[in-house]
């Protein structure tokens, strides 16, 4: 049995596919992987993620909670760290804001929209100070797509 995880879901029957090992830092930012989708599969989503941030990255965040206090509207993923069900299903290792807590989860590797969201590192320290605006830079990017998509049905 496999004991690098804090919840190893071995003991659950489950068959690990993949795994990248703890890699991430405090110097990460959290990012939006739609490129004009509403959502996006999993399959796709893998491929389009660099990164990929895996479990262990996901339990030592759940240690470090503090670091999250400005995502708690995004369900997180984690897609280094694949799974498979003793449904047959592939899963992946997600953080979830409970309301008072992160907690970890295992979503179904299907599809993933809007409310989800990949991490990355920092590219330097000078974007840290403008982390701030990354985010903004998403939302407005989010609100475009929307209005786009309304736009459709007024009639100039």
């Amino acid at each position: 049995m496999n004991n690098i995880f804090k919840n190893n879901k071995e003991s659950e029957g489950w068959k690990l596919i993949s795994n990248n090992p703890l890699s991430i830092t405090k110097d990460f930012e959290v990012y939006s992987f739609l490129e004009g989708e509403e959502r996006i599969d999993g399959d796709t989503l893998l491929k389009r993620d660099k990164i990929k941030y895996g479990q262990e990255d996901a339990e030592w965040l759940l240690d470090n909670q503090e670091l999250l206090k400005d995502y708690k509207d995004f369900y997180l993923i984690f897609l280094g760290t694949v799974w498979e069900g003793s449904d047959g299903r592939r899963r992946v290792a997600g953080l979830d804001f409970g309301g008072r807590q992160w907690c970890l989860r295992f979503s179904w590797l299907g599809y993933f929209d809007s409310d989800a969201r990949l991490l990355r590192p920092r590219k330097s320290s000078d974007t840290k100070v403008l982390g701030s605006f990354g985010d903004l830079e998403t939302r407005v990017l989010e609100l475009e797509q929307k209005m786009d998509k309304i736009s459709k049905f007024l009639v100039i």
